[in-house]
């Protein structure tokens, strides 16, 4: 139950950093226009 947890959360904030990364991409890319 604990490792499915680790995992669970794990994906968690590999979705987070994802969403991180494609806004920080977006500001840089307005910002640069």
């Amino acid at each position: 139950v604990l490792i499915g947890m680790a995992k669970r959360i794990d994906a968690n904030l590999a979705g987070e950093a994802l969403v991180d990364q494609a806004s920080l991409e977006r500001v840089l890319a307005s910002m640069s226009a």
